[in-house]
């Protein structure tokens, strides 16, 4: 019987044994312990078999249900159809200690029979085994050092359900699984008894043998630094090596932590235990290293002193190429700079274009690279020198411009000998953006032959050629990248050379064409090629005389030649300004000035503070000044039509009242104003852009605009139409980044010339650090064609350029004198002005003008007057 509490505890009664079998002949079940024997005892794990059996004869397939402590244990199936044999056996292991009572259910058909009950004692043969494993005893442990407890148990009849871990008696941990270990760092010096319990799953439990372990107190580290020297004084910026020795007689030392001031600057876990250090600021430090061991204990050194000091920059600045220069894309070009270090060494150059590093960093001099710019565009170069205490100094923006070689992009230069039919000479040929070339020869026999033929068209393959005015052809050539090849007078004489370029030396110089004339004589020319390798080959003409000369410029750019005419033509091209000046000896000579016209023109700065100053009149006199706003983005620009203020300056007949309307390229009114009132936003923008200050009460007029790109006028009147000299200035507020595209790219204003205060002058501002290459144009007679149709225009003005100093840079009188007309003709149609007619008196100049500030002054040849155009282009 199975008897329950109301706390739910169970517990079998003995069993009464009624028959253990069954009556002979009598249909019905009986149930048999096989192994061991009824009423026998067995350990708990041994395999406990049970038979049944029944006497129902031959009957449909039988079934038995097995149980075991009255809970349905298992069913076996007869595996035959009728007449199944017996016995029906289950086989158990009992793993618990107690009593069992099994019985069976046989069933057969509808009949079930109960068999009697068999009983079994299963019971412990033995306690489990525990035996502790560490820690090892014998010598004494460190205090801090982490030790393990660990035991080994195990029960040869059941499972092993727990083993306690204990020291002096008291608990320290329990675990039911494998490994059986804990554990333990022991807080303080002293005798330790450690013992483990094992518990197996039937509750039998085994005590293990005591183990004694002995724990004594841990002894500090020793640390001291080693390096450097105390009262080392290095600069902000550079590595300090930290250097200890440390050692523990107890242990190990885990780690050395160094401080500045307080401060950690490093941690070293392994020896050697050192660290680098990088002080960043100026001033005295004390510095000590602290050594922590394995138990956790920390010692400090002596301090010692490390006095930093301020680390200067490093000074870089690019060598080559020159800011400005134009390459052509996808050839390499070579980068160069200097780079120095006052107070220490340079550790590297970093080369940069558009900010993207230029391969690696140089350690070493020279500090050059090789580039090759990947496509036609404005390239940004720039060096950063760091110095050893890792200070870095970024240098001045060189801003280069890449060309493809089909664009035409740049000049060459080529230099050599001619002879033929008894003559010898020298010559000089350049091709100008691939598009047109100039030609100077001069012979070196006793017969004084000179040959100047400016202005060839040259073809897609280097080709150009001469004619005279009869279809007399006078020269015939080929150039390359290499060199030229031709024929003089119809073939009579062969000309070879080479290319200047090919010779490049360190120079400083621009090579390029230089034209200009004698001063005071307007109608005069002078031409000059100078090329890469440092020759130089010049003409000079006025009316009949000619005369030309070859030598070479020195590294200041001076150079004294003979001519052809006898004469000695001595001067400089000014490495600065762009400028070649001198004079030419004899009666036909005079003082010259010449300036290049030819190359790429590519500048950082732009043109600044344009104006014009002409007499006023009415209707279609009045003074109108147009301008084009370059860029994507709006511009702010001033604008002001000055009279009263005039006065002021020394003028007279000023315009009293002037009025300025501004239009758009469509001729719609953009804004007005009569007298400007004193505007606070006019005074800042007119302070920012240095122009002189206007009275607040004067009539003078102002407008001050955001202007979208495109092309302006501004037209300057006298109110109730009064006339009088008056003076309309261009004002580019915005401040402009280096090679900008924002900017306003030129001026034209249309006037009356008169004479004396009464020219029309148009005064600008050439910006930064390189030359800027303009086109300055004084139109008359091309006004009076259609289709401008301009009655009254100056027959034949005379154009100055004239520095702030007042020297005269340039002067023209008739356009395709003492210029190469085909220069100013392919600037023209790139800057967009209207053609000049062929053999007009209009006057141009094209200059490479370096930062300055310069008027351009027309007036008329003799006293004349009349209405004019004077403009003002960058040329791109």
């Amino acid at each position: 019987a199975l008897v329950t509490d109301s706390a739910g505890n169970t517990v079998f009664t003995d069993p009464l044994i009624i028959d253990t079998q069954p009556s002979l002949g009598a249909a019905g079940w009986v149930v048999t312990l096989v192994s061991p024997l009824e009423g026998f005892t067995t350990v708990n794990g041994a395999q406990i078999t049970f038979s049944a059996t029944h006497n129902f004869g031959t009957v449909v397939p039988p079934k038995i249900d097995f149980y075991l402590n009255g809970s349905q244990f298992t069913t076996v199936s007869s595996p035959t159809g009728s007449g199944a044999s017996a016995p029906y056996q289950f086989v158990i292991g009992l793993t618990r200690a107690g009593t069992y009572i099994v019985h069976a259910v046989g069933r057969s058909g509808s009949t079930t029979t109960v068999s009697s009950p068999a009983r079994i004692e299963v019971t412990s043969s033995r306690a489990p085994t525990v035996a502790l494993t560490s820690p090892s005893p014998g010598s004494p442990y460190t205090i801090g050092t982490g030790l393990t407890v660990a035991a080994n148990a195990t029960s040869s009849t059941g499972l092993i359900s727990s083993v306690q871990f204990f020291v002096n008696g008291a608990v320290l941990s329990s675990k039911n699984t494998t490994p059986y270990n804990a554990p333990w760092n022991p807080g303080a010096a002293g005798a330790y008894t450690i013992t483990a319990l094992a518990t197996d799953d039937s509750g039998n439990q085994t005590l293990s043998a005591p183990l004694l372990v002995t724990l004594v107190p841990n002894a500090a580290p020793t640390v001291a630094l080693t390096g450097p020297p105390t009262g080392t004084t290095v600069i902000a910026g550079t590595v300090v090596n930290l250097a200890s020795a440390a050692a523990d007689a107890d242990g190990t030392v885990a780690s050395v932590r160094f401080l500045a001031n307080g401060n950690l600057v490093g941690t070293a876990t392994a020896a050697p235990f050192s660290v680098s250090w990088t002080p960043t600021a100026a001033g005295a430090y004390n510095v000590t290293a602290q050594a922590t061991d394995n138990s956790g204990n920390v010692t400090s050194s002596s301090a010692i002193t490390i006095n930093v000091t301020g680390n200067q920059s490093p000074v870089v600045a690019l060598s080559t190429p020159g800011n400005g220069s134009v390459i052509r894309a996808g050839s390499g070009t070579t980068i160069t700079a200097s780079a120095s270090d006052l107070d220490g060494t340079i550790a590297s150059v970093q080369f940069l274009s558009n900010g993207v590093s230029i391969g690696a960093a140089i350690s070493t001099l020279p500090y050059r690279t090789q580039w090759t710019p990947p496509a036609e565009g404005i390239f940004r170069i720039t060096a950063v020198a760091t110095d050893n205490a890792g200070a870095a100094t970024t240098s001045t923006v060189f801003t280069v411009l890449a060309v493809s070689s089909s664009s035409g992009g740049s000049d060459n230069v080529y230099t050599g000998d001619y002879l033929g039919g008894g003559e010898i000479g020298r010559f000089a040929v350049i091709t100008v953006r691939g598009k047109t070339a100039a030609f100077i020869g001069y012979s070196t026999t006793t017969v004084a032959k000179t040959y100047f033929y400016p202005g060839l068209a040259v073809d897609g393959g280097g080709n150009f050629s001469a004619t005279d005015a009869l279809g007399r052809t006078l020269l015939t050539a080929s150039a390359n990248e290499t060199g030229v090849s031709g024929n003089l007078d119809g073939g009579r004489i062969i000309a070879i050379g080479i290319n200047a370029g090919l010779f490049l030396a360190t120079r400083t110089v621009a090579a390029g064409y230089y034209v200009g004339g004698l001063n005071g004589r307007s109608g005069s020319t002078l031409a000059a090629i100078v090329g890469a390798d440092g020759s130089i080959t010049a003409y000079l003409a006025d009316g009949t005389f000619q005369t030309a000369g070859a030598g070479a410029v020195d590294a200041a750019g001076s150079f004294s030649l003979n001519t052809s005419s006898g004469g000695r033509l001595t001067g400089r091209a000014d490495p600065l300004t762009g400028f070649l000046t001198g004079t030419l000896s004899g009666a036909n000579g005079g003082a010259f000035m010449a300036a290049t016209s030819s190359g790429a023109s590519f500048s950082d700065g732009f043109l600044r503070n344009l104006s014009t100053r002409g007499q006023v009149g009415t209707g279609s006199n009045i003074l109108i000044a147009g301008f084009v706003v370059g860029g994507t983005t709006a511009k702010q620009v001033l604008v002001r039509a000055v009279g009263p203020t005039l006065g002021g300056f020394g003028l007279t007949g000023v315009l009293a009242d002037p009025q300025i309307q501004l239009f758009n390229g469509s001729n719609a009114l953009v804004v007005a104003n009569n007298n400007w009132g004193g505007a606070g936003d006019v005074i800042a923008a007119s302070a920012q852009v240095g122009a002189f200050p206007l009275a607040a009460n004067s009539l003078d007029a102002v407008v001050l605009a955001s202007l979208a790109p495109g092309s302006y006028t501004a037209q300057v009147s006298g109110v109730g139409g009064t006339t009088g000299l008056a003076l309309v200035e261009l004002y580019d507020v915005d401040t402009l980044s280096a090679f900008s595209s924002q900017k306003v790219m030129n001026v034209a204003t249309r006037g009356i010339v008169g004479t004396g205060q009464a020219q029309l002058i148009a005064g600008f501002v050439v910006s930064g650090s390189t030359p800027k290459k303009v086109l300055v144009r004084a139109v008359g007679p091309t006004l009076a064609a259609a289709p401008f149709n301009v009655a009254g225009v100056l027959a034949d003005p005379i154009l100055r350029l004239v520095r702030a100093d007042n020297l005269v840079v340039r002067e023209n009188d008739n356009w395709e004198s003492g210029n190469d007309a085909a220069l100013v003709i392919d600037a023209s149609v790139r800057v967009g002005a209207f053609p000049l007619a062929s053999g007009s008196n209009d006057a141009a100049i094209l200059i490479n003008l370096p930062p300055g500030t310069y008027n351009a002054q027309a007036s008329g040849a003799g006293t004349t007057t009349g209405v004019a155009l004077i403009e003002v282009y960058e040329v791109p």
